[in-house]
Parts: C-alpha cells; sequence; structure tokens
C-alpha cells in the first residue's frame, strides 16, 4: 500500500510540472508593428483661410520644447526629431532606434544583387528601455557639409519579454543650413512690438528655396508669421496684430525645394527638408 501511494504521489507531482508552459508552448507571437509618423508639416502651414486663424502650430503643449508634427528639425541644434504611435502591446520590453542613409541602402541593394544575401545595413543608434516612448531625439552631432545634406531615414524595432520582434515602417529627414537670428538680438529690450525689424543670414549652401519668420508668445503659442518671396533680402519689418506680452521668441525656419522622392524596397517616399534656427528670446517694455 505504501509504494502505491508513493507511486501516484509522483505521477501528481509529474503531471503537475508538465502541465505549466512547456517549450512548445512559448510566445512567439511578435508585437503589432510600430508605426512612425511621417513629417506632417511645418510651423506656420495655412489651414482654412476662411477662419480667424490661419496658421497651424504645431508645438506639444505638454512639452513646448518640442514640435508635434512627426520626423522634423528642431531648433536646439542639427538634430532630427522621430515620433511613432503609441504602441498597445503590454508585453513589449524596449525597442531600438535604427538610421540609414541612402548610400548604405544602395550598397546593400548591390551587395544583394551581386551575392543573393542579405544583411543588416542600418545602424542601430540607440536602445529606449521605456516602451512607453513616443519620440526620440538624434543627436547626431556635429552634423555639417555634406552629412548635413544626406537624407537620413529612421526605423525602430519592439522587442518583446519573450525576444520576438516587430519592425516598424520607416521614415526620412533631410536637415538644410541652419539659419542665424540677428535682430533683435538675445534678449534685446524694445519699446514696441511695432518698432521691431527681423533680420537673419543668407543661407550660404545654396539647398534653402524658401524662409518662413514665426513669433511665439513666452508659451510658444503662434503669434505671427511670415514667409517671405524675395530670399535675397534677409530683412522683415513686424506688420501683425498687436499685442500686450512682454516676452517673445522668434526664430527663422528654412525650407528645401521638394518633398524628394526616393524609393525603398519597392516604395515610394517624399522625403522634406528644412531646419529651424535658434529660437531668441526679446522683451518688449514701453
Amino acid at each position: 500500500m505504501k509504494v502505491i501511494w508513493i507511486f501516484l504521489s509522483l505521477a501528481v507531482l509529474l503531471f503537475a510540472g508538465c502541465s505549466g508552459d512547456s517549450p512548445s508552448e512559448a510566445d512567439t507571437t511578435p508585437p503589432s508593428q510600430p508605426h512612425m509618423i511621417h513629417h506632417l508639416g511645418d510651423t506656420g502651414d495655412m489651414v482654412n483661410m476662411g477662419t480667424f486663424i490661419d496658421t497651424i502650430n504645431y508645438y506639444n503643449t505638454n512639452d513646448p520644447d518640442l514640435e508635434n508634427n512627426g520626423i522634423d528639425a528642431l531648433s536646439d541644434n542639427n538634430w532630427i526629431q522621430l515620433q511613432w504611435s503609441v504602441i498597445l502591446d503590454d508585453d513589449v520590453d524596449y525597442l531600438e532606434i535604427f538610421r540609414f542613409n541612402l548610400s548604405d541602402y544602395q550598397a546593400y541593394e548591390q551587395y544583394l544583387q551581386a551575392n543573393g544575401e542579405e544583411y543588416d545595413f542600418a545602424t542601430k543608434i540607440d536602445s529606449i528601455a521605456s516602451p512607453t516612448q513616443t519620440r526620440y531625439v538624434d543627436h547626431f552631432s556635429s552634423l555639417s557639409g555634406t552629412s548635413l545634406a544626406t537624407t537620413w531615414f529612421y526605423y525602430i524595432k519592439a522587442v518583446d519579454v519573450a525576444g520576438n520582434w516587430a519592425k516598424s515602417d520607416t521614415v526620412g529627414y533631410k536637415l538644410t543650413e541652419k539659419l542665424v537670428t540677428l535682430e533683435p538680438y538675445p534678449y534685446e529690450i524694445v519699446n514696441s512690438l511695432d518698432n521691431v525689424t527681423f533680420q537673419w543670414n543668407l543661407d550660404g549652401s545654396g539647398s534653402v528655396a524658401a524662409y518662413r519668420l514665426l513669433l511665439f508668445d513666452q508659451y510658444h503659442h503662434l503669434l505671427w508669421c511670415y514667409t517671405p518671396l524675395d530670399l535675397e533680402y534677409p530683412i522683415k519689418e513686424y506688420d501683425g496684430p498687436s499685442y500686450t506680452e512682454e516676452t517673445y521668441f522668434w526664430r527663422i525656419d528654412a525650407f528645401g525645394a521638394g518633398p524628394e522622392i526616393i524609393t525603398l524596397f519597392n516604395k515610394t517616399y517624399q522625403v522634406y527638408s528644412g531646419s529651424e534656427s535658434h529660437e531668441t528670446e526679446f522683451s518688449v517694455m514701453p
């Protein structure tokens, strides 16, 4: 009787051990594909002309240091901001950020045609431990010259706790030469907004097709914008509405001719280009 009891106990333990997850039942389902946000537009773009407000302000009200318009240039430096939609999967462990340029892709295509073998041609530039993060700033420092005029492409991978991953779609952007604000100079005090004349430097690269002058209040609400038709005279007297604020910020955006049409993996992309000057603060004290 004692032998039978021991046998039954072992059988119960064996059954209990096998009833859990077995290697064949491991999670093999990848996360949902992340969705990158392509360039949506630029601050100061025109909307319905029949409304009182006829320009768009893409600034994110939750974070006034970043604009909320997809992949774009930043005013802080020669940096590119990425954005993607919220990832809804609850088992994503981390995200990986990848970057490549057109030369990287063309070298890959040539190698694939010659050898019939694929390889990872994109560079992993970072990993993000927070899977709920929805933006990333590529501090691709010291961009200048030909690197500055290069179209950069990005995608992300979402990796879950079991090691499964899903690759996002691809977005691209090209930085143009950043312009420099001259007048009003930083922290200048003027007696009237109506007496302000904005001045900035001329683009020296030849890649800029249009400028846009933007004026914000201290909360980054867009107050006024102007797109000069003449690129050779970088000066504009303020002729917008009257305001009573004491503190203002202004910047000058540059836009390349475009968008550039590029084909990757048999898919066509519209790639925009541009830059944003550093924002300059000035005050009005009558």
